[in-house]
């Protein structure tokens, strides 16, 4: 599905890789991460976080790898970040997350990375939620070309400011 890497004039997304584990252990585990994410209390921890990180590049070499990736810097090679996608139950569309380590905020680096993975899977329809509190992560979805779809309220779940974007005519 993805042709990796996938690169923009700043960044390059790409699996992760054993020497970004440290710095997606420290991003995942930061309070301003998780502030507004319903992210399980187990996955907070550093022993949580490492058991994602680990899932996720396990996966890589499966029939249904798990799409999260490394946001990198192009020149660097160094860890910014993470993306990654997955198909909703019951939809066609791909729900799409991102995160940039905070002291990068305020760069673009987030829309950069947004746009460039929607780009990668123009047939694709994608969803982004966020928590309605999250002035910066809408802002990302808007600037990307995603469209406002409002307030929705999964069953059972917290209320989530739901983004989309249609598939794009090839």
């Amino acid at each position: 599905m993805l042709q990796l890497p996938i690169e923009t004039d700043r960044l390059k997304l790409r699996r992760h890789q054993p020497d970004d584990r440290d710095a997606f252990v420290k991003l995942v585990c930061d309070k301003r991460f998780f502030a507004h994410l319903s992210v399980p209390e187990w996955q907070r921890t550093p022993d949580g976080a490492r058991e994602v990180f680990d899932t996720i590049v396990q996966s890589y070499e499966t029939e249904e790898p798990v799409w999260g990736l490394t946001v990198a810097d192009r020149a660097s090679d160094a860890f910014l970040g993470t993306v990654a996608l997955h198909p909703i139950p019951f939809g066609e569309a791909l729900e799409v997350f991102y995160a940039i380590v905070p002291r990068r905020w305020g760069e673009g680096l987030a829309t950069e990375a947004l746009s460039a993975l929607l780009l990668s899977v123009p047939d694709k329809a994608f969803v982004a939620l966020t928590s309605p509190a999250n002035e910066g992560s809408k802002r990302v979805a808007l600037r990307a070309g995603m469209t406002d779809d409002g307030i929705h309220q999964p069953l059972g779940g917290p209320e989530r400011h739901r983004f989309v974007r249609s598939p794009i005519d090839t």
